[in-house]
């Protein structure tokens, strides 16, 4: 639309998976467990557009039920969202370059990625809830076109965001639990040269 300058994409679908297997970890040993069939269903928005010359921004979001069907072998999962699976995923971004002489040429970028809330651990165990949360990472640069260089500074996770990627069940602790954490806030130089 627009001169070609604003594209939509808009994308339904469903996948199903059959034989699907779950390894869950009791805090004695791992259990891997055929458990059926699983079914998502949802839609996709990608949208890109040449707002101005050097600009470009960006954005989607996925709205999808994920969830295991009935036919399953271990029953308090039957008819229930998949681990690791959020309902919404909401991403937006921008990319903007100006040349600031014939050689150099200035660049920003930045991007936020939103997830609702989903369970970290394969059993499905409410414990194992994270809630859902937003990363915003950035850069800012300078090129050089002639040398196929970069001079960047980046930073990820910019509001120091906490959150759990993976939850399971401590070892030889009952009742207790230990997760994988992401990646905290990071930021740094970076100097880089293509041959």
């Amino acid at each position: 639309w627009f001169n070609r300058r604003l594209r939509v994409n808009l994308t339904a679908f469903q996948l199903e998976f059959t034989d699907f297997q779950r390894t869950v970890f009791t805090g004695v040993e791992t259990l891997l467990s055929n458990q059926g069939e699983v079914t998502s269903e949802g839609v996709e928005l990608e949208t890109r557009w040449f707002a101005t010359r050097g600009l470009v921004l960006n954005g989607a979001a996925t709205f999808a039920v994920t969830q295991y069907g009935a036919n399953v072998t271990d029953l308090t999962i039957a008819n229930r969202g998949l681990n690791a699976a959020p309902k919404w995923t909401v991403q937006a971004g921008f990319l903007y370059e100006r040349p600031v002489t014939e050689r150099f040429t200035l660049f920003a970028s930045g991007n936020a990625r939103y997830q609702s809330r989903t369970i970290t651990g394969a059993d499905l165990d409410p414990l194992k809830a994270q809630e859902g949360y937003t990363l915003i990472n950035g850069r800012l640069g300078l090129r050089h076109e002639g040398q196929d260089a970069e001079l960047v500074l980046w930073g990820s996770n910019l509001t120091d965001e906490r959150y759990r990627i993976v939850t399971f069940n401590a070892t030889l602790q009952p009742g207790s639990l230990q997760a994988y954490m992401g990646e905290p806030r990071a930021w740094g130089l970076e100097l880089s040269k293509r041959f």
